[in-house]
């Protein structure tokens, strides 16, 4: 304790809660952890600042704090995107209670200057550490609803990692910037058998890039970092002497494979396919050339594989919908999540089909529901996304206060991915022109989704 503050001090780090009040108070530790603060007054107002000791914190008076951030809500709710549904239809009310809820858990807790964690600062889900690929399903959103300049909070975070992504890259043997799965401030590999070989959080900042120049952003800070990035994925793929491909070892974002095993999955190839192709037409806009070598490799990626009539997990795959069909089916999200320019949508519909009888509902997890309506949306098959969006699962669950609960895990009693990703497929819908005439949507502000 010091002057009002809870110091502390973990090995080398330290910080303190600053506790500021204009009324006479005492705090005092009654235990280890444990604290205190005492004051006569029948109403006690004050601040509390979170302070690393090299950039202390102001005491900032708790009749300001309260200005500030009333101005703060009227701004957020005001201004940006918005959508109702005037009708008395169940559904609809449901939905707008989750749009509603999501808005205000993710300005909250994921929209901040990091990356979120899953759990955003509610619990300490994956011990704290946040994941890299599941960045777009917390503040993508952010520029499709008018929102933009939220996103841009936690894109300068890529900057701050750049010599440790380009460590990495180097010591695997590649060149460019390879960015990690979970991580934390300074950008390391938290241990995980999974994160060093999942590869589809790399094109994110193209998609972030496309996403804010798509709202009026400039997105010039960005392009040295989505030039490198672009040298790493290219570096990355393994070249068989026909095509260019994403091989062993390898773990998709559908985590339920042996990496030894996987070729070319569906969603990762795809996502080089279209992150290539818009890396290179924004480095080109920006008026820098583009290397003939990154527009051949683009030409030369293999294909997503299939089987037939349906799109598999990856090419050597057979069992997508037998011994597979659990986990995230991301194989769909290469036609609605991004634009899926080599995707056949008779395939990809036969595909949809297929996952809503074989897969394991109970398995997915609470993005994966918005992130199939937005396939079936793409497909033009809106019944199918209303459903998908609104499917009654364990999993795509939302409690009261908009928690998406984990179905029955307790370490998951929220889960701000599956609210990212609704305001996402939203977005797409209105788009679209997906929700039923009954509904009564009014909706503005939108910008239109890839």
């Amino acid at each position: 304790l010091a002057d009002n503050a809870i110091v502390r001090v973990v090995d080398d780090l330290s910080y303190s809660l600053k506790i500021h009040s204009e009324e006479n108070t005492t705090l005092v530790q009654k235990a280890p952890h444990r604290f205190l603060l005492m004051s006569e007054v029948a109403t006690l107002t004050l601040s509390v600042a979170f302070d690393f000791f090299d950039t202390p914190t102001q005491n900032i008076p708790f009749s300001l704090a309260l200005k500030e951030n009333r101005s703060h809500w009227v701004h957020f709710w005001e201004t940006g995107a918005a959508i109702s549904f005037n009708t008395t239809v169940t559904r609809a009310f449901e939905l707008e209670r989750r749009i509603i809820l999501s808005l205000y858990l993710l300005a909250i807790q994921s929209l901040g200057s990091f990356p979120s964690a899953e759990t955003g600062l509610t619990v300490n889900s994956w011990y704290g550490k946040f994941h890299l690929e599941m960045h777009p399903f917390h503040a993508l959103f952010a520029p499709f609803w008018g929102k933009g300049e939220l996103l841009k909070r936690s894109l300068w975070y890529y900057q701050s990692i750049r010599e440790s992504a380009q460590k990495r890259a180097q010591e695997q043997g590649y060149e460019g910037l390879r960015w990690p799965k979970m991580t934390e401030p300074n950008g390391s590999d938290a241990p995980s058998v999974i994160g060093c070989l999942l590869c589809w959080q790399q094109p994110h900042l193209i998609l972030f890039a496309v996403a804010l120049k798509r709202s009026g952003f400039s997105i010039t800070e960005y392009l040295d970092l989505i030039e490198e990035t672009i040298t790493f994925m290219i570096s990355y793929l393994q070249d068989d002497g026909t095509r260019l491909n994403i091989g062993a070892p390898v773990i998709p974002a559908q985590e339920n494979h042996d990496p030894v095993d996987v070729l070319n999955p569906t969603m990762e190839i795809e996502y080089w396919y279209w992150a290539l192709g818009a890396g290179i037409t924004l480095v080109e806009e920006a008026g820098r050339g583009a290397p003939d070598e990154w527009k051949n490799a683009r030409r030369r990626l293999a294909l997503p594989p299939s089987k037939d009539g349906l799109y598999l997990a990856h090419e050597k795959c057979p069992d997508t919908y037998t011994k597979y069909a659990t986990d995230h089916p991301s194989f769909l999200f290469s036609y609605g999540f991004i634009p899926g320019e080599r995707i056949d949508p008779a395939i990809m519909a036969a595909s949809l089909e297929k996952t809503k009888t074989s897969f394991n509902l109970t398995s997915m997890w609470g993005w994966d529901f918005p992130a199939m309506a937005m396939s079936a949306t793409r497909l033009g098959n809106f019944d199918d996304a209303l459903e998908l969006l609104l499917l009654e699962a364990a999993k795509n669950t939302y409690r009261v206060n908009g928690h998406n609960a984990q179905g029955d895990r307790a370490d998951l009693p929220l889960y701000l991915p599956g609210n990212g990703a609704i305001l996402l497929a939203v977005a797409m819908m209105v788009q679209h022109g997906a929700f039923p005439a009954q509904w009564g949507v009014e909706a503005e502000g939108f910008y239109p989704y890839l």
